[in-house]
This record gives C-alpha cells, sequence and structure tokens, in this order.
C-alpha cells in the first residue's frame, strides 16, 4: 500500500541517522508527509517514535470521527487487530513461569476434543502458526452475517474444532487467527478467568496501561477513533464487526503511548522473564530443518541489517503496525482508523 510503502522510506531515513540522535528534519518530514498521506479532512493517523523509552515524535493527523468533525490527537485508542496476538502469547507465557502449563504440552492436555487427527500437536505449534489450524475468518462461512453475531469463547472454540488440520503440524507455517482463538480460550481454561480480565490483571492494570482493554462497541469508551473503510463515494462506516469474534487473535483497543508502555515494560523484564521473552521472538525451526519467520505473537526478521520485531494489524476500519528494534530500543508505531488505509 502506498502509505505503508511511503512510511518504510522515512522509516529507512531515521534508521540510518538514528546513531546522530533525532534532528529538526526527521520532525519536518514526518509532518510533510504524514500531512500529505492524512489530510485534516479524512480518516487519520497517530505516530510515535521513542528510543530507550525517550519520545522522539509524537503527533496525529486526520480525524478521529468524520460525522462528528473531531480532530485525531494522539491519547485516542484504535483497534489492534492482530497486535492483540503477542499480548495473548505473552499471556501463554506468564502462565508457563507461574507452573500451569507448558509450551511443549499438547494441546490436548487443556482442550481435550481437539481433533488432532492422530498428530502430536503443541501449544508452541499454535503460538508459531505452524499448528496447521484451519484460519475461521477465511472459510466460506465468515459473511458480513456472520460478523455481526456475538459468539462466546467456547462457540468459537466449537467452530474451530469442526475443520479439519491443513496439514500435519510442525511442517509448515500457515498463519491462523483460529490458533490465536485457541490460545485465549486455554489462557481462560488455565487461569480460571476470562481472557479480558486476565490480561487486565496480570499487564494492564500494573503496567499503567489505562487507555488499553478489550473493544466493547456497545460501550462509552472515551478517545476511542471510529473506524473506516474507502467507499465508491468517499470514505464509510467500517463493516460492523461484534468484537466477540477476534477475541484472542484481533480484539484490543489500545494508542502509542500505552503501546511505548508495553514495549518498555517487555525491555525491562515486567511483562516476562528475559529468558521467555528471547524464547518469543525466536523463529520457529519446522521439522525440515527450516525456520520462519515468526515467534511467539511477533514477525522477525531485520531491517538494516538490524534484528526487529514486529506486526501488523488489519481489522474493519483500522490498519495498525508496530516496529522494535530490540539492539537499538527504538520503538515505532502507526495507527490508522481506515482500512485499507
Amino acid at each position: 500500500m502506498k502509505r505503508t510503502w511511503h512510511f518504510h522510506l522515512l522509516l529507512f531515513c531515521l534508521l540510518s541517522q538514528a546513531h546522530l540522535g533525532w534532528a529538526q528534519q526527521f520532525t519536518s518530514a514526518w509532518d510533510s508527509l504524514l500531512t500529505q498521506q492524512f489530510p485534516a479532512t479524512g480518516p487519520g493517523a497517530a505516530v510515535l517514535v521513542a528510543q530507550a523509552g525517550h519520545v522522539l515524535y509524537r503527533r496525529a493527523f486526520g480525524q478521529a470521527d468524520l460525522e462528528r468533525h473531531v480532530a485525531l490527537t494522539p491519547e485516542y485508542r484504535f483497534r489492534l487487530g492482530s497486535l492483540t496476538k503477542q499480548f495473548t502469547a505473552c499471556a501463554i507465557l506468564k502462565l508457563a513461569e507461574e507452573g500451569k502449563l507448558s509450551v511443549h504440552d499438547e494441546l490436548t492436555r487443556y482442550l481435550p476434543d481437539y481433533p488432532t487427527q492422530g498428530h502430536s500437536l503443541t501449544i508452541e505449534q499454535v503460538l508459531t502458526h505452524t499448528a496447521g489450524i484451519p484460519d475461521y475468518t477465511h472459510q466460506p462461512t465468515f459473511t458480513p452475517q456472520f460478523q455481526r453475531q456475538d459468539l462466546t469463547p467456547r462457540q468459537l472454540v466449537t467452530l474451530i474444532e469442526a475443520q479439519p488440520l491443513d496439514f500435519v503440524p510442525g511442517t509448515q507455517f500457515r498463519y491462523s487467527n483460529s490458533g490465536y482463538v485457541l490460545l485465549g480460550y486455554l489462557v481462560e481454561v488455565v487461569s480460571g478467568k476470562s481472557y479480558e480480565r486476565y490480561l487486565q490483571d496480570t499487564f494492564f492494570t500494573p503496567l499503567g496501561m489505562t487507555h488499553t482493554g478489550y473493544d466493547h462497541p456497545e460501550q462509552v469508551i472515551p478517545e476511542r477513533a471510529a473506524g473506516y473503510q474507502p467507499g465508491p463515494a468517499g470514505y464509510e462506516n467500517a463493516a460492523a464487526l461484534s468484537m466477540s469474534l477476534p477475541y484472542a487473535a484481533g480484539s484490543l483497543l489500545s494508542n502509542g503511548d500505552d503501546l511505548l508502555r508495553w514495549y518498555e515494560a517487555l525491555r525491562q523484564g515486567q511483562v516476562v522473564r528475559a529468558a521467555s521473552l528471547a524464547q518469543a521472538q525466536t523463529p520457529y525451526r519446522l521439522t525440515n530443518g527450516d525456520y520462519t519467520a515468526y515467534g511467539y505473537g511477533w514477525e522477525l526478521g531485520t531491517l538494516q541489517g538490524r534484528p526487529v520485531v514486529k506486526h501488523v494489524g488489519r481489522i474493519n476500519g483500522f490498519l495498525t503496525y508496530v516496529l522494535y528494534l530490540p539492539q537499538q530500543q527504538l520503538f515505532v508505531s502507526l495507527l490508522t482508523n481506515c482500512n485499507p488505509a
């Protein structure tokens, strides 16, 4: 997408000069580009850049609500989409640290009805999208009408259990939202709390992430951006989606400030131990010896030769992106309230 391509170009410029410190020309360049890409009359974007917890750039562009002509500010909350997965993965790791499960356990130890077709299927394979679990969002039944339905986590799991595996676990990588739905339900089974309550009690409240939580469209939530999509006559309200469906694969709301708090807490060992985080940010090895470019809830790679962890979130009305360079302690978030942006 054009905006994402421009954003990456600007990011490359930033990284190539990062060792010189943040200069005024970077602020001017980002302001100019983002003002062009997110004009004041359309859906907007919030951008935050920080290094070692120190904020270098924090701006918002465009509108949070087109109908009411409300300008977007950095405080606004966005649906995160698949950025949710890293929180789910850390919940699993936290339970592992407490001795309540192991990522090497068979999934059927906790979800005995899951049809593994006689294959070994571990929690780690679900975390790394190598379990062969079909993605329920790609099924013919995932229609606009279906997307309006409210389902319980157990009903979602039953829906997923009805589909046979796509391949033998551990032999391939194939991204699956269904796998992270199962992980969210696993958090509930093992912890005795709802997925939402577990994340709130374990992470969000202790870390002071006051603008992060499960999105409930029926609730009045201050500073929540409205979501949009392009239409034939301009922007339209995003297609309706029951937030019970993304669940542990994509249901959270947050903003750049709280995401920075999250990454700083990860860096400082306040979320999970350093060894657990390293495990989560290590490529998974398939049975043929090849490595994937995914860990537990994070995409893994390099940028200008530097290790990077990142993820994209796509959900009705929102496109989000977070990138973190561990060696440079450099954090970048781009949150938009239009998908496609």
